[in-house]
């Protein structure tokens, strides 16, 4: 089993102990840390139980990315046909579209993940489900907080890219420094490689690569395409067909999420945040309490490999 392997392994393999102790985690903290963290760990344990029960079989890829990167573009050169509406004006995709590979049509899962538009594909990886997104920084607000839910929910992301705004404050600053942890379940693609000259095309990739790297995501390869040419195509097809087969992907996503909620509980606790307010406990129990809550949320987030990584 190659080192990648084994890691996903030991990932999945400890997502059920590393759930029970986050829940742990949440118990301790009641009363004592802000009911905003407190709440977005309890929203995890919810969504993690029905991700669980519903398509096990299923890994859901979502393309994500900024306006004009070229997504809908993207979403049909990777099925080989025109599905998802491409045009000038924008925003063009307005609500999420779903491709559906296998013989059934997934409609729970996309029922929960909240996806109307659904059109069958051939040709793909049994049990894979693409999606074509509405863009993260659209115009219109509704396509934003679309966009924002679906990152939360899906089991990989496919960042898409294009030479104008890989830099884009949007994507690093909001999305992918604070999904570092998810490197495991993250693709990066950079679109539209055909605009640029061979000069210009590594100088991007090297840029766009060493943003990546301050984002804690250096070990996240990108594959530069074209969606209009072709170029790459397969390649990411290949990529992204190899994550599905895995059928890893959902559990993957799941315990990425919970060393990042458990580390932000930890954060949480050793800040000396309390009752929602910056203050010192006002118990000694209350303190040992808070030290439980650090100690098995820091168990569960990994702390120590946290700790070095940064």
């Amino acid at each position: 089993m190659s080192p990648l392997r084994r890691r996903h392994a030991d990932l999945t393999a400890t997502l059920p102990d590393d759930l029970h102790r986050l829940r742990g985690a949440l118990d301790a903290a009641e009363g004592h840390l802000p009911a905003t963290v407190v709440e977005s760990a309890t929203a995890l344990l919810d969504r993690a139980q029905e991700r669980q029960n519903l398509a096990a079989g299923r890994t859901v890829v979502a393309l994500l990315g900024a306006t004009g990167s070229g997504k809908s573009s993207l979403f049909n050169a990777l099925l080989g046909r025109d599905v998802a509406t491409v045009a000038a004006r924008r925003p063009t995709t307005n609500r999420p579209l779903a491709a559906v590979w296998g013989e059934d049509d997934a409609a729970e899962l996309l029922d929960w993940l909240g996806v109307p538009e659904r059109t069958s594909a051939n040709g793909g990886p049994e049990g894979l489900v693409l999606l074509d997104l509405p863009d993260i920084d659209s115009t219109a607000v509704e396509h934003r907080q679309i966009a924002a839910r679906m990152a939360g929910r899906v089991d990989v992301l496919v960042w898409v890219l294009d030479p104008q705004k890989y830099a884009d404050g949007i994507v690093h600053r909001d999305y992918l420094a604070p999904m570092a942890a998810h490197a495991d379940v993250t693709l990066v693609v950079l679109n539209q490689v055909d605009t640029l000259d061979p000069g210009e095309r590594d100088g991007v990739l090297g840029d766009l690569a060493g943003l990546l790297e301050r984002d804690g995501l250096g070990r996240v390869d990108v594959l530069p395409v074209s969606a209009r040419q072709g170029t790459g195509i397969d390649a990411l097809r290949e990529r992204i067909a190899a994550v599905a087969a895995t059928t890893r992907a959902a559990q993957l996503r799941l315990a990425a999420d919970v060393r990042t909620t458990a580390a932000a509980l930890a954060g949480a606790g050793s800040d000396g945040v309390v009752g929602g307010r910056d203050e010192p406990a006002p118990t000694a129990a209350a303190d040992r309490d808070v030290a439980r809550l650090v100690g098995a949320a820091a168990q569960a987030a990994g702390v120590d490999a946290v700790r070095d990584a940064t």
